[in-house]
């Protein structure tokens, strides 16, 4: 089943009409599009997209050969079997012109690695970083693009020669990103005060978070449909959601192939294989790879905060 994806939604790919989900795009397809002529679709879309060159969408999940009953497992094995049985004029050089993936309403899986993700938008991430082959790459640190433009505004974006200044105080920083950081933390104060109190918090993160569990502000409440537990933002729950409730586990750790949420949580992890400081409990002497762990640790001996 082609698709298209924007703005978080599945869309027709003959119609465009938005869908709440797999199962409700292929009853619409059927419905509507059976006897279509996908080749004259086909030829209009890619024609009319603001990027041809971006692979066409296949959901998988239901791959079959309409031509006999052998059983298919994948795009790649349809493809051969086109070719080797059905004799298919199919120019296999041309690489990247499709992009299968395995469609559900819960869950959607990366047919080429199996992993899982809870959300498209995850996976589609996770198969353009490691499963395309893109053209244009970075000889810095070896990223990789389909689009010229798109490789020319990440080396704008981080490597630009002598760093990026900022044009208040001075300092420099590693990347475009960290400059804006680093200027709306600093010296925009005034955007970070509190309008009903004189609490300044140090990012908008936590004045949203202020605001919300101090003040009760509304849109600054994204509650937990699992937990009740508030957030000052939707994106930071979702990602509590996916760690918490759906236990989501997608980097894995080379080592021992223990799996973790996101990356962060695996270079914590890695100071195990890694080695690194260690933090020692002055009571008992036990020592630990995390001061985190370690200040947990000291609640025993003394009991509520401590200091590390």
């Amino acid at each position: 089943m082609p698709f298209m994806w924007a703005r978080s939604t599945y869309l027709c790919f003959y119609c465009k009409q938005p869908a709440k989900g797999p199962d409700e795009l292929r009853d619409h397809i059927e419905t509507m599009h059976q006897f279509l002529d996908l080749d004259q679709i086909l030829s209009m879309r890619i024609s009319t997209t603001w990027d041809s060159e971006v692979p066409v969408k296949l959901d998988v999940k239901d791959i079959s050969c309409k031509l006999c009953i052998q059983p298919i497992s994948d795009l790649k094995g349809l493809i051969d079997h086109l070719i080797q049985v059905h004799e298919a004029d199919y120019d296999t050089s041309i690489n990247d012109c499709l992009f299968s993936f395995v469609l559900g309403n819960e869950k959607v899986t990366c047919p080429i690695c199996n992993i899982q993700f809870n959300y498209f938008e995850y996976l589609l991430r996770h198969a353009n970083k490691h499963h395309l082959n893109h053209d244009f790459t970075c000889n810095v640190c070896g990223k990789s693009f389909h689009r010229k433009n798109s490789l020319a505004t990440h080396f704008n974006d981080y490597h630009k020669e002598g760093g990026y200044p900022c044009d208040i105080c001075g300092v420099v920083c590693t990347t475009a990103a960290r400059r804006y950081n680093h200027k709306k933390n600093y010296h925009l104060i005034d955007h970070l005060k509190c309008p009903y109190c004189p609490e300044i918090s140090k990012s908008k993160y936590y004045k949203n978070l202020h605001l919300a569990t101090v003040h009760g502000v509304e849109k600054c409440r994204s509650e937990c449909p699992h937990c009740q537990k508030l957030f000052p933002q939707k994106g930071i729950m979702l990602a509590h959601v996916r760690r918490v409730h759906y236990k989501e586990r997608n980097v894995k750790c080379e080592v021992c192939s223990y799996k973790f949420f996101n990356k962060a949580h695996l270079d914590a992890h890695m100071v195990k294989h890694t080695g690194g400081q260690m933090y020692t409990c002055d009571v008992c002497g036990k020592a630990y790879l995390r001061k985190s762990t370690l200040k947990a640790h000291l609640k025993r001996h003394v009991g509520g905060r401590v200091k590390v």
